[in-house]
């Protein structure tokens, strides 16, 4: 996801700040988040939390721990917040949780695996 980031999420988020490196893996003083990124309309950080297996509403708590600290220690006064939780299937816990927290979004991801036939050279 990170490798093709722009071409995901169609040029509205960016890994990068101004001159400020975002980006995979960013280190907190409460742990990893796994992607933070930039959205230029809205001049807000975005916190993305991507889960390949079960999902559930752990992740909500999580998230809002990563969000609050982005606010604290990054956001300038007319920046703001959100997160986004990127999952591969529906959790009704994880859905009710989220029913709750406007500014956390939800998005669901398919892998599309295809092997072609190349010509040899």
């Amino acid at each position: 996801m990170v490798s093709n980031f722009r071409k995901v999420f169609s040029g509205a988020l960016s890994l990068q700040r101004g001159p400020e490196e975002l980006g995979r893996q960013y280190n907190t003083d409460v742990g990893i988040i796994d992607i933070l990124a930039w959205e230029s309309e809205s001049n807000s950080y975005v916190v993305i939390e991507l889960k390949r297996d079960r999902t559930s509403d752990v992740v909500v708590g999580q998230t809002l721990r990563y969000m609050g600290w982005v606010k604290q220690f990054l956001c300038q006064s007319d920046e703001d917040v959100r997160g986004l939780i990127i999952c591969g299937d529906s959790d009704e816990r994880l859905d009710y949780a989220l029913s709750m927290v406007p500014n956390i979004g939800i998005q669901y991801y398919r892998v599309d695996f295809q092997l072609l036939d190349l010509p040899f050279k």
